[in-house]
């Protein structure tokens, strides 16, 4: 009876310490497999991001970009001004753009603009204050007919071909849709989206005989 009580108390002692040194090291075990399992996610997330902004050159520009008042001239090589209807609305009066764009081109440098970027040429006057950019100067831009095919008219403050022929341009085009880039000295412009690649052709070559 006294070997059967000394046996149970010793195999209570083995089944105490077992309790107490196994459940504790499952329980870590189990906490360091869920932080295995998280950390290589969030890592992959983490990497993700970064090569996201490593490898999307766009995104990349964009929130680098100056903006117009912290731009300066000799930073400028080529000046592009790109399509899109807000240019009916901002750059074609803003006198920031307007000083940049006149003094690029009286350094010499080219300035090219498609679509409606154009917009943002026809009222820009030179350093004299009296003539117009575009002045004699063959260009083309966004065409009434084009509008019309959008359905914009009501939409947009003024037709671009319009305005631009009131700056004094000599504005050429072809039917709607049709691609057509025009160069005249230093200026580039595109008619439509259409002729975006041809702008940017000229520009190249442009910039290749400086």
């Amino acid at each position: 009876m006294f070997v059967l009580c000394r046996f149970l108390c010793v195999v209570k002692i083995i089944l105490t310490t077992l309790c107490f040194t196994f459940f504790p090291t499952f329980n870590k075990t189990q906490n360091d497999n869920q932080i295995k399992t998280t950390q290589p996610n969030a890592t992959k997330t983490n990497s993700t991001q970064r090569n996201a902004n490593q490898f999307n050159p766009t995104q990349r520009t964009a929130t680098q970009t100056n903006k117009t008042n912290q731009t300066k001239t000799k930073q400028i090589r080529p000046f592009q001004i790109l399509q899109g209807y807000g240019l009916l609305f901002d750059l074609s009066d803003n006198a920031t753009a307007h000083k940049l764009v006149t003094t690029a081109y009286e350094s010499q440098k080219p300035i090219a603009a498609v679509c409606h970027g154009p917009a943002a040429l026809a009222k820009i006057k030179l350093s004299d204050d009296e003539t117009f950019l575009i002045a004699d100067k063959q260009v083309t831009g966004f065409t009434r007919e084009e509008e019309v095919a959008m359905g914009t008219l009501d939409a947009i403050p003024y037709l671009l071909e319009e305005k631009m022929m009131e700056g004094g341009a000599v504005y050429r085009k072809k039917a709607a849709w049709k691609e057509l880039v025009v160069v005249d000295g230093l200026l580039i412009t595109g008619q439509n989206p259409q002729s975006a690649h041809g702008v940017g052709k000229a520009l190249a070559a442009m910039l290749k005989k400086e």
